[in-house]
């Protein structure tokens, strides 16, 4: 809640400044591009930090799974960490995907009188999961061509008195990466939540605080040291080095996202294990479970 208030206090402010007062716009632009990277920071923490639950109905329920027994499981609710422990029975349960990237796949089956070998079965993982990762890598491609682009007409215009050139460069880079960086990232999310893969948060987070720093420094650069430093070129450099490393942190984050789900899809990494369990009434049962990891 103190996230939502503080980022409608800047938008409120970014929609009221005067045109007229330059260093009151960049420092306005500087706190709602920062708000923002944090934002998406913290997003992106909050989803990886948690358990899911899917059912065999296709509910999923956000959990912190504290016990897998014989025939049931235990959990807390995510929104009460510190609340009661619930219990749901195995035989109503598909899936559960762990914040550690791993999952459990659950299939209770009648034992038969002698157990036999069994074979777990592949997940089934369509190319149409995997398909929105591949697209964010593709829109990666004009980040760095912008970046190219950008670090040419600088090295060109150095030194001579038209900034006018490599201005314009780097407002374009700035419009190129600020709309297709977000767009890509979550292209990326999705085949994460598609395929119940986590991907490299670690990359995720290092690119998005890059990202919102060169963003920052972009809008200023642009519309103020520009014009009001003698030698602003010293900027521009450093600038696209900043974009260059936070378009890469996120392809490598989506490569190993489509590597994950590819795996997972090729079941090369599934481990079946059978296990025979009698209740009370003396009714056998074997339950076949597979742990993915990565």
């Amino acid at each position: 809640m103190n996230i939502m208030i503080i980022s409608y206090v800047i938008f409120r402010d970014m929609c009221h400044f005067k045109p007229y007062n330059m260093k009151t716009f960049l420092w306005r632009s500087f706190k709602f591009c920062m708000a923002f990277s944090m934002l998406a920071l913290l997003s992106e923490m909050l989803v990886c930090g948690q358990d899911v639950i899917v059912k065999k109905n296709g509910d999923e329920i956000k959990a912190k799974v504290e016990e897998v027994l014989n025939f049931e499981i235990r959990y807390r609710k995510y929104e009460n960490l510190t609340g009661p422990v619930y219990s749901m029975p195995k035989s109503e349960i598909s899936q559960i995907r762990y914040e550690n990237g791993t999952s459990d796949f659950f299939a209770p089956v009648p034992a038969p009188s002698t157990p036999q070998p069994v074979v777990a079965s592949k997940p089934q993982i369509a190319d149409l999961d995997i398909k929105p990762a591949k697209t964010g890598e593709i829109l990666l491609l004009p980040v760095y061509a912008s970046v190219l682009a950008g670090v040419v007409v600088t090295a060109i215009n150095t030194g001579q008195e038209d900034r006018f050139p490599m201005r314009y460069a780097l407002l374009a880079n700035t419009v190129i990466k600020g709309s297709l960086i977000p767009i890509s990232v979550s292209r990326g999310g999705k085949t994460r939540k598609n395929v119940g893969v986590s991907g490299n948060l670690g990359l995720r987070i290092s690119g998005w605080v890059i990202f919102g720093t060169s963003m920052a420094t972009s809008l200023v650069t642009g519309f103020y040291l520009t014009e009001n430093v003698e030698d602003p070129y010293v900027f521009y450099f450093p600038i696209y080095i900043l974009d260059a490393v936070s378009t890469t942190f996120f392809l490598l984050d989506k490569s190993k996202t489509i590597k994950q789900a590819k795996s997972l899809q090729n079941s090369a990494y599934l481990q079946p294990s059978v296990n025979i369990y009698t209740d009370y009434q003396g009714h056998k049962y074997s339950t076949i479970g597979v742990r993915v990891t990565f």
